[in-house]
């Protein structure tokens, strides 16, 4: 499949933009230690046993939200992650026992990074793209996968100083929600 130049050009802008919310949101949330142990009481251990299982989860479901793109498209898999994320933010923030946060952090976090991350999100655009583009495109997605991590951050620490850690978790909630849109262009069909 070719690419007119402009199209090509939406195509990377919105895997950037996607990767850099998908990273930074998920980079974040280190910054909700302090304030969610300290207000509800819960150990810091229990906290970080919830994002390890997060981790544990995303390199288990990885390969199976590939291979689902792989059948029905990359692009279906990101909103689904997308959403997945929003809910996965919304039930951290509303979470009262360390079970639920540990189910909504660790495994539907873990699954909606999955879906909503980098290799999903790289994978369908460079089948979007033509073969002289690709590496390019990788490059600019890893480059703002990380440019998420240096943007979003700081933006949590922000919020939680302003709207306190449960304002800033609905604030990142709405905000994973903006790799919907962000995903429409990358329609590659299987």
């Amino acid at each position: 499949m070719s690419a007119t130049p402009r199209a090509a050009g939406l195509l990377i802008a919105c895997a950037v933009l996607g990767a850099a919310l998908a990273m930074g949101l998920r980079q974040s949330f280190g910054l909700f230690l302090a304030p969610m142990t300290t207000t509800l009481g819960w150990s810091a251990s229990g906290f970080a046993l919830a994002i390890a299982l997060q981790v544990l989860v995303n390199g288990v479901a990885q390969p199976i939200c590939g291979q689902v793109a792989d059948r029905i498209g990359g692009r279906r898999v990101i909103m689904g992650g997308a959403v997945l994320y929003a809910l996965g933010i919304l039930g951290m923030a509303l979470s009262t026992s360390l079970f639920w946060f540990t189910f909504f952090a660790g495994i539907v976090m873990g699954v909606a990074v999955s879906a909503a991350g980098m290799p999903v999100i790289i994978a369908s655009l460079t089948r979007l793209l033509p073969p002289e583009m690709r590496g390019r495109a990788v490059g600019l997605g890893t480059a703002g996968s990380s440019f998420g991590q240096f943007l979003v951050v700081p933006l949590s620490q922000l919020g939680i100083s302003v709207a306190g850690w449960q304002g800033a978790l609905f604030l990142l909630a709405g905000a994973a929600l903006l790799m919907v849109p962000l995903a429409l262009p990358l329609n590659d069909k299987p």
